[in-house]
């Protein structure tokens, strides 16, 4: 039975009642924040509230909730939860793990919007979340997943086979197909795995620290950071490429977008010592996921719709261009030329 259905409210209205000594519920409604996320604006005793639904295994949703305590003990601005009448950072309702937050207000920014400013900002966070989790104790969490060579071929074989049966394609099949292929092309095209490459100074990581992710305020000060469900320990150039690459080339990819990813960089170069060559090795490494990655085909392919289809847009521009010489790339944001 889905989380979130008429039948359900009244249910879950008495459950957070009863662990969050709520008087009355007045409304559960849907979030639409999040292309990935099935999540909950609750309003209570006339307050609203934020829950987060993980759909998760019970020790992930543990070891987010870990991450969340162990950067905000670090001063990184976390939204903090709202721990229940046990004191517990999360709890279950119909079987899936949720976390109750209160409901921000504040306003996120889409990545055209981001000045020097914010990428200098975002810069100094992620090298500061990075210092910090070199600190973190690694044998609490999960080493990050990369996606499989062999296990590409499978999937994509799979997802074809859908479209090879339709009589009838649509624009987004389309695209999909055409993402497909390229994607085809390039693994197949490939000489080096990520385990191939050095895999140096690994840090308990955000995961997902991009523009989508963090609150701030008019006069572009972040004040809230959020989301921390792809926490994990990975090499930290691994996740400033994913965040550079997403910070900056989400929406083009010209010498605008070269000159923002070089802002990026360098701010966070001002607290870390970051050379050239890991820096390379982090975007072959995020280059080399992107185009392993099946998960957003597969979800559509499925019957579930890909919510934002300009997030699929920005996922296939990408790929077109991943052809590019990952280390002329990575010298034109690195040199500034």
């Amino acid at each position: 039975m889905p989380l979130f259905s008429p039948k359900n409210i009244l249910e879950h209205s008495d459950r957070l009642c009863d662990l969050f000594g709520f008087s009355h519920v007045e409304d559960i409604q849907l979030s639409y924040e999040g292309y990935k996320a099935h999540n909950m604006i609750v309003r209570a005793d006339g307050k609203r509230y934020f829950l987060k639904v993980y759909r998760r295994l019970g020790h992930v949703v543990h070891q987010i909730k870990h991450a969340e305590q162990f950067f905000a003990g670090e001063h990184i601005p976390v939204i903090r939860v709202i721990q229940d009448k046990h004191g517990r950072d999360a709890f279950c309702l119909n079987g899936e793990w949720c976390s109750l937050f209160p409901y921000v207000e504040a306003h996120s920014l889409s990545s055209n919007e981001l000045t020097d400013t914010h990428l200098a900002v975002l810069g100094h966070l992620t090298a500061r979340i990075h210092a910090i989790g070199a600190y973190a104790p690694h044998t609490q969490f999960d080493p990050i997943y990369f996606w499989q060579h062999q296990y590409f071929f499978w999937e994509y074989e799979e997802l074809m086979d859908v479209f090879r049966k339709q009589t009838v394609l649509n624009e987004m099949d389309q695209l999909i197909i055409k993402t497909l292929e390229a994607k085809h092309k390039l693994v197949s095209a490939l000489t080096t795995e990520i385990a191939d490459l050095p895999s140096t100074n690994p840090v308990l990581i955000h995961g997902d620290l991009i523009y989508q992710n963090v609150f701030w305020n008019d006069q572009a000060q972040l004040t809230h950071v959020y989301d921390f469900e792809k926490t994990c320990i990975a090499p930290r150039a691994y996740e400033f490429a994913r965040s550079m690459m997403i910070n900056c080339f989400d929406e083009a990819w010209g010498d605008e977008q070269f000159r923002r990813a070089n802002v990026f960089l360098n701010a966070y170069r001002e607290e870390i010592d970051f050379s050239f060559e890991e820096f390379h090795s982090g975007v072959q490494m995020y280059w080399l996921n992107v185009v392993h990655m099946t998960w957003l085909e597969a979800k559509y392919v499925a019957g579930n719709q890909i919510e934002s289809s300009f997030i699929y847009t920005y996922h296939s521009n990408r790929i077109t261009h991943m052809h590019e010489d990952s280390e002329v790339f990575c010298r034109r944001i690195y040199l500034n030329r």
